[in-house]
Formats: C-alpha cells, structure tokens, sequence
C-alpha cells in the first residue's frame, strides 16, 4: 500500500490528538485518535479481554515451581500468576503474607495482561479509581497498601503540605492499611472534593468485598474499562480532544457518561456506514498489519523490534529526516513495546554524529507518547534504541494472534475475524430490512461465536433483531467467514 510522507524537519513536534473515533459493536468498542487527520492510535477494548485494572474474585490453583508464587484460575485461557511480593496486605514490618493455599478464594486486580503463550500477572495490593464522585481523577486509592503518596508533579512545598495536612485528618495513617495516592488534578483541589473522593473510593473497597463474599469465582468484578472513563476514557488516558465522533448502539451515550467534561464536543456519526472505513482506519489497521509501509521495513520477533530505513532515491539525510515523525507514529500505532531498534540509512559521512541527532530528534517526537519511552541513543554499531513500556498487546498480536500461532501471513486470528463477522452482520441489517441473515464460518470462526464470543453473538442477534444461524464450512482458512440471506442470495 502506497501513501505519501509529511517531510518533518528535525524540530518537528508530533502533533497532539485533535479527533476520536468511537465505533461499538458486538463483544468490541474500536476507539481511534486522530490528529491532523491521520490516525496515530487504535484501541480495540473487547468485552472478553483481560486488561490491566480488572478486579477478578479468582481461586488458587497451587504453587509455582520455586514455591514464590502460585498459580490463579481468572477465568481466562491460562492462569493468572500471583508473586509472593504481590500479596496483600503487608505487616508492620512490610513483609507480605504467606502465599494464600491451593484451593482458596482471592480477590486480585490485573497488573499486566497476558500475551503469547504467558497468562496474567495480578496482584493483591489493589488500586481503585473512585466511581460516583464529582472528580474521579483525583486519587488512587489502595486499600491494602498504607501510605500518601503525591504526584511528582506537585512542586509547591506548601500545597505538598496541605494535601498531607488532609490526608491525616481523613483518617489516613502512614502505617496504616489503607492509603491513597494523589494525582497531579489534586493541585488545589479543595478539601472537600478530596473527601468526597475518598468517601467514593472507601465505598467502592466495601462494595468489593461484600460482592467477593458472595460471588463464585473465577468472576470479574469490576471492568477496569468501567472505572477508567469507559473506552474513550481508556484511550484518552486523561488528554483533551477537540471532537468525538461516535457510531453504534449506545456509543454515544457511553462516551458522554465516560467523559463528561466533553460532551459538548461528542456528536453522533452522520454516516450510516462504517465509521473506521469512512474515515481511513480501516485503511491504517491494514497498513499497520503489513511489514512495509514507504520505505520503512518493520519486523516485530519476541525479543525485538527492528525498524529499517530504505533511503531510495533520496539521499540518506533527506529520508531520514523525513522518516523521524512517520516512524513515531508507527510505533503508537502498531503500539509496539520492549526494545526497539532502527536501522536509519546510513550517510557517506558523519554517520554517528547523523545517527545521534537523528535520536535527539526522535526523543522530541515521541515526548507526547502516553507510553513514556526512551530513546537510550545510539549503539556501537549505529542503531538507535528505544525502549517503550508495554500498554496492552501490540496491533498484530491483537488482530492476527501471536506470531507463533498465526496460520497464515495477513491472516486475522479467529478471535479478530469472527469480531468483523458480527461487525458487518450488524452493518447488513442496518442497510438492509428484511434481511435474514446467515453467517457460514470456518471451524475456528465457529468455536469462538459458540464459545467465548457467545454473548457477543447474542449482542448482534438483539441489535439485528433476529436469530443470526452459524453454519460451519469445512476445508476453510481459520479466519474465513461469508454472509448470507437464508433465502439463498447475498446482501
């Protein structure tokens, strides 16, 4: 796929996030940011997916080999791994509890999600956002690990000092049990707000607790996409946007509920169609799938990331220059993590001192990353590094599954392409009354609609208003699915 370059000097800035997308469909919310018109980020948030912040009630299997850790059935495709230092709550000491035994019920958050073949790493030391206060964004509460922490942000010593000053007259012990953690939004927030957060938070802790006593697990108990603002608040992570554009069946309202302080610029899409492929996401996600995208060569393997830099035509200076940005925003939209390494074209001369600016360079770019990476600079053999703190699975990964179980090159998993069955049967039955749709599916599309996809099925039969029949093909590739009307022609 062929597409044309902004040229940025090197003192170019990335440009900040002016435009959200949001598209609900069956058992998915797709969330895009945009800026200048070109997409930089894609969040797929999945009603079936374990994501950091999720509160499950989960039951321990037994211990890990070296008897440090155990193993946590959380309903997912593998357990959850629990690390004594994960355990809650800590002594008077600071030393965490014993290990909790094979066979007992515990109540644990997501600290990473799982990838590949590895399952979730949770923890008992639980963080909340409190819910149903005027400003959720105030604090952290951790009801299981003590202390009063204060963004780094919060310079002033006097404002330091009266958030402290708070923190002891609500009842908030350094050594106690409980503690909070105060963001940067807490800068001269007044007295009350924080108390009402606190209050909020505290009364959410007791809701947990009361709903672990009676649930059975494994169970969820709290989405965390649900106290971060919903989807277009776990995309966000807190920036502004001038405009959100939402599609689907209460899309809208769920955008407005997540994120009041933007309602007045949350619209409903005009457009009956698809919202993603109007607006060229659809188009990014496929460029983002492919390893070549203009003359830049991406490779993702298990240990690395390798970026290379073909400098074609142009002289090695000028397309490099012109690659800094582009390469940016590769990385946020593929939402590569780990170690990354790029392989700029290499000039006839001055190559390291080239390679270092070009680094300085990239180092401005991704300045506005919400991941936070860091460009470590050039190595001995002129590749300059990056490191990027992982944020969910990266892109491929998430539509095409893991490398090592990917059947084909460019081939959605069956997860990712029985999500698009659902997501166009929705689209027919919008454009087309009276339809009566039939979706034929591959083996693997059919166990993941029969499966763990059964309640997103059952979302496109209530938004199709009928029955949607699967009926399995065989000899099929894995992510093959068709539609088509029971009366025998197509839509």
């Amino acid at each position: 796929m062929s597409r044309s370059f902004k040229k940025p000097t090197f003192s170019q800035q990335a440009p900040l996030i002016d435009l959200a997308l949001v598209e609900q469909a069956p058992g998915e919310t797709r969330v895009a940011l945009l800026a200048d018109g070109v997409v930089w980020e894609v969040h797929h948030l999945r009603d079936n997916t374990l994501t950091p912040g999720d509160v499950i009630l989960g039951r321990v299997r037994g211990k890990a080999p070296g008897g440090t850790a155990v193993f946590v059935d959380i309903g997912a495709a593998r357990d959850g791994f629990l690390a004594a230092e994960d355990c809650a709550p800590r002594d008077a000491t600071g030393q965490p509890p014993a290990l909790p035994p094979e066979g007992s019920a515990v109540l644990v958050e997501v600290a990473i999600a799982p990838r590949a073949e590895k399952g979730a790493k949770v923890t008992m030391a639980l963080s909340l956002t409190p819910q149903g206060c005027a400003d959720s964004g105030l604090m952290v509460y951790t009801p299981l690990r003590p202390g009063i922490g204060i963004s780094s942000k919060i310079t002033h010593k006097a404002e330091r000092q009266r958030l402290q000053a708070w923190a002891a007259e609500a009842g908030l012990e350094p050594l106690g049990q409980e503690g909070v953690v105060l963001r940067t939004r807490a800068f001269e927030a007044p007295e009350h707000a924080l108390s009402e957060a606190l209050t909020a938070a505290r009364q959410e802790w007791a809701a947990l607790k009361r709903w672990a006593s009676q649930a059975k697990p494994p169970c969820r108990l709290r989405a965390a996409k649900d106290s971060e603002g919903g989807p277009l608040g776990v995309a966000l992570n807190g920036r502004q946007v001038e405009r959100v554009i939402c599609a689907g069946a209460g899309a809208w309202e769920a955008a407005c509920a997540g994120r009041p302080d933007l309602r007045e610029q949350t619209v409903r899409a005009r457009s009956s169609g698809s919202l993603f492929s109007v607006e060229g996401v659809d188009e990014a996600i496929e460029e983002a799938l492919s390893p070549l995208v203009g003359p830049l060569t991406i490779e993702q393997t298990a240990a690395v990331t390798a970026i290379d830099v073909d400098s074609g035509p142009a002289t090695a200076e000028q397309t490099n220059a012109a690659m800094v940005l582009e390469i940016a925003r590769q990385i946020r939209l593929r939402n590569l993590a780990g170690m990354i390494v790029i392989d700029f074209a290499a000039p006839r001369s001055g190559a390291q001192a080239h390679k270092r600016q070009l680094a300085q360079a990239l180092a401005a770019v991704l300045a506005n990353d919400p991941a936070q990476p860091t460009v470590l600079g050039v190595s001995a053999m002129g590749l300059v590094e990056v490191r990027r703190p992982r944020r969910g699975p990266p892109l491929a990964d998430l539509l095409l599954g893991p490398q090592r179980a990917r059947p084909q090159a460019g081939a959605l998993s069956p997860e990712a392409a029985a999500l698009a069955a659902l997501r166009a049967v929705v689209g027919v039955g919008a454009h087309s009354p009276g339809f009566l749709p039939l979706l034929k599916v591959s083996a693997a599309v059919g166990d993941q609609l029969r499966g763990p996809l059964r309640t997103a099925l059952s979302e496109a039969e209530q938004r199709i208003g009928d029955r949607l029949p699967l009926e399995d093909v065989g000899a099929k590739a894995p992510s093959w699915w068709d539609i088509l009307d029971r009366r025998g022609h197509r839509p």
